[in-house]
Formats: C-alpha cells, sequence, structure tokens
C-alpha cells in the first residue's frame, strides 16, 4: 500500500528530508487492523500447545507464553520460540518487522507465596531480565496473578 510513496519528519523547528517509505501500511487506515492480523498471522502459529507454547496478537502486540514446572524450563521453551528456525526472530526478520527489544518483558508468574528466584532469560541478542510486573493491552499484569 505504501509503494512509491514518501514523508517528511517535522518538530520543532526541524523539518527532515524526504524519506522514502517502500513497506507496510498507512497509519489511520481503515484496513490496517484487519491487514495486519494476516501479516502477523504466521507469529501466532509459531507455538505448539502439545508443547505447553502459547501466543496471541492484537495488532501489533504480541504475546508468547510457556507453561513449565520451573522457570528455567519456562525459559528454555521460551527462549525456543524465539530462536528455533521458524521462530520468533527469524519472523521479524522475514516480516520486515524488527523487535525493539527493551520493550520486552519477561515474566515468571507463581502464587505469592511461593519466593523461588527468577532467573533471567538469555537470548543471542540480548539478556531479559523477569520484571514483576508489566502492561499488555491495557491489562496490568503482575508475578503474582493478582
Amino acid at each position: 500500500m505504501l509503494y512509491d510513496r514518501s514523508t517528511m519528519l517535522c518538530f520543532d523547528d526541524h523539518i527532515s528530508s524526504t524519506i522514502t517509505i517502500n513497506n507496510g501500511i498507512g497509519q489511520g487506515d481503515p484496513l490496517s487492523m484487519a491487514l495486519y492480523q494476516f501479516y502477523n498471522a504466521d507469529l501466532v502459529k509459531i507455538a505448539n500447545e502439545e508443547a505447553r507454547e502459547y501466543a496471541g496478537a492484537y495488532i501489533d502486540d504480541a504475546i508468547i507464553l510457556a507453561a513449565a514446572n520451573t522457570f528455567e524450563e519456562a525459559h528454555e521453551i521460551l527462549k525456543d520460540m524465539m530462536t528455533r528456525d521458524r521462530g520468533t526472530i527469524n519472523w521479524a526478520k522475514t516480516h520486515n518487522s524488527p523487535f525493539e527489544y527493551s520493550k520486552l518483558a519477561l515474566i515468571d508468574f507463581a502464587h505469592f507465596r511461593c519466593s523461588l528466584e527468577r532467573p533471567a532469560l538469555i537470548l543471542p541478542d540480548i539478556t531479559i531480565t523477569p520484571t514483576k510486573s508489566t502492561k499488555y493491552l491495557g491489562i496490568i499484569l503482575d508475578q503474582n496473578l493478582n
């Protein structure tokens, strides 16, 4: 939809030079929500529920989940989902949708009486430290499932 288009950035007293746009869809386009669901359908298909992997997405907000007996086991499942041949990192590269690693959140869910150590998730390009809570689609998720 953005074939042969260009844009400029304007803020304060600055106006950028023309920037060519060669992919994507226009912001605010009524079709953008429906089209993006088709575009990111393969991202959701990465999960294998038989292996206790789950994924969901709404527009450009995605979530991957792993169910396991330990946090370490869950992290291995998540790492595999992200790094396998047809995993999330490969999807991001092939779909020209690079992940903003600073926006990734890792939460290890457990009952509040469970005081287990929550280890980091180590990926090839980044180490993600677990957080106590994050917001996904306007809902605050916290490590104690409150």
